[in-house]
C-alpha cells in the first residue's frame, strides 16, 4: 500500500533537527514527509504558519486508517505541533495557524478549535473542490465549517456539504443560457457589483454560462453552490431576462430550506443586527438578504420569498417600514 505523501512548508528555513522532528511526526501517522522552507527579506510575519500540501481526502482517510474514532485528536494533536514548529526562533509571535492545500483548494486550522470543529472535519465532502479555487475555514459564530469560493465580485460563505451516502441526483440536460443581444453583455459586467450579494450571485452565474460556456455541473463546483440553483437561475434568465437576477424579483416560489436554516433564519430576524456585528440599525428585508446569503446560511433567497417566510412566522422585522423596492 502506497505511504501518504505530504509536502511541509515553513515560513522560515528550518534546521536539520527540526526536519527530522517534522518529518518523525508525520511519520506517526505512517506518512512520508519532505520539509522546506520559504526565506523572507526583512521582518518575520507577524504569526506563525505552516502548509501541507496533500491530496486532502486520502489525508484524512490515512488518518481515520490509523487513529480511527479518535482521528480527530490526532489531527488537533498535528495542527498544534506544526504550529509550534511554525514560530521557528520567533517564540514571541503569537499562536497561528495551518493551512492544508491540495492544488486550489486550503483548508485553514488553528489548534485552538474545539473538538466539535476537528470531529466535524471527518464529516465534510472534500472530494467536489479538488479542482475549486477556494479557502475552507471554521467559523466559531455558526459553528461550522464554511467555504469561501474565488475570485468573485462579493466575498461570500458557503457551507461546506456533508458526506452523502445518498445517490446522486440524476439531472436531464442542463438548460443553456439564451443569446445574449447587443448591449447585454455590457449591463452584464456593469450590474453584477451592484446591489445585493444575491444579485451579484445570479449575475456571476449567467456571466460564466455566456462568457466561460461553463455548465450547470462546472458552475455549482466553481461557486459552491447547489445544481438545483444555478438551473434555476438559467430558466428565470431565459424566460423573464434581467430582471430575474435582483434580489427583489419575485418567482413566486417558496424557498426551500433545512429545518436548521429556517431556525436559524428565524432566530436572526428576532435579533438585533449588533448582535452579529453586522452593520445595520435595524434589519429590513434587503439588509437581511445580504446578510444571510454573505454568512452562508443560506445559497440564494429574494426579498419576497423571506417576506412570505418570516410572515408565515409571525416575525416582523424592525426595520420593515423603512424597506424600499
Amino acid at each position: 500500500m502506497t505511504r501518504q505523501r505530504v509536502e511541509v512548508t515553513r515560513f522560515s528555513l528550518p534546521h536539520d533537527w527540526e526536519e527530522r522532528e517534522i518529518e518523525a511526526i508525520f511519520h506517526e501517522l505512517d506518512m512520508d514527509a519532505r520539509v522546506q522552507g520559504e526565506s523572507f527579506a526583512g521582518p518575520a510575519e507577524f504569526f506563525a504558519g505552516v502548509t501541507v500540501a496533500t491530496m486532502l481526502v486520502p489525508f484524512f482517510q490515512a488518518i481515520v486508517s490509523k487513529a480511527g474514532d479518535d482521528a480527530y485528536l490526532s489531527l488537533k494533536k498535528l495542527t498544534a505541533r506544526l504550529v509550534a514548529f511554525g514560530r521557528g526562533p520567533y517564540k514571541d509571535l503569537p499562536e497561528g495557524d495551518v493551512s492544508f492545500t491540495e492544488r486550489f483548494t486550503k483548508l485553514r486550522f488553528d489548534p485552538r478549535l474545539p473538538d466539535s470543529a476537528f470531529r466535524q472535519l471527518f464529516t465534510l465532502d472534500l472530494k467536489q473542490f479538488e479542482n475549486v479555487s477556494v479557502t475552507i475555514s471554521y467559523s466559531d459564530r455558526w459553528g461550522r465549517w464554511l467555504a469561501y469560493p474565488s475570485p468573485m465580485t462579493t466575498r461570500l460563505a458557503r457551507r461546506v456539504p456533508v458526506i452523502s451516502s445518498r445517490a446522486s441526483k440524476a439531472y436531464t440536460k442542463a438548460p443553456s443560457v439564451r443569446a445574449i443581444v447587443p448591449g447585454e453583455n455590457a449591463r452584464l459586467f456593469k450590474d453584477r457589483s451592484k446591489g445585493s450579494a444575491v444579485t451579484s450571485q445570479r449575475f456571476e452565474i449567467i456571466m460564466k454560462s455566456v462568457g466561460w460556456r461553463h455548465d450547470s455541473v462546472d458552475i455549482a463546483a466553481e461557486m459552491v453552490v447547489s445544481e438545483d440553483l444555478v438551473r434555476s437561475v438559467f430558466g428565470d434568465f431565459n424566460h423573464v431576462g434581467f430582471d430575474s437576477l435582483y434580489a427583489k424579483y419575485d418567482d413566486g416560489r417558496s424557498p426551500t430550506l433545512t429545518p436548521e436554516q429556517a431556525n436559524e433564519i428565524v432566530s436572526i430576524a428576532a435579533s438585533s443586527p449588533a448582535a452579529y456585528d453586522a452593520e445595520f440599525p435595524v434589519w429590513t428585508y434587503p439588509s437581511l438578504v445580504d446578510f444571510l446569503v454573505v454568512e452562508g446560511i443560506v445559497e440564494d433567497i429574494g426579498y419576497p420569498a423571506l417576506k412570505r417566510f418570516l410572515n408565515e412566522r409571525g416575525v416582523r422585522l424592525s426595520g420593515s417600514k423603512r424597506e424600499k423596492s
